[in-house]
C-alpha cells in the first residue's frame, strides 16, 4: 500500500478492524481486519 497510513485500530478487547488514511488524497478507508503487525525500524 503506497502513501497510507493506519490512522486508527477498531475494537473494544480485540481488534476488529483499521483506519487508513492515504496521504496524497486525504481518503480514508475502513477494513475489516483479525489482528495488527507493528514493525518497527
Amino acid at each position: 500500500m503506497w502513501n497510507t497510513e493506519l490512522k486508527e485500530v477498531k475494537g473494544d478487547t480485540k481488534v476488529k478492524g483499521v483506519i487508513l488514511i492515504n496521504n496524497k488524497t486525504g481518503e480514508t478507508t475502513e477494513v475489516d481486519v483479525d489482528g495488527v503487525f507493528v514493525q518497527v525500524g
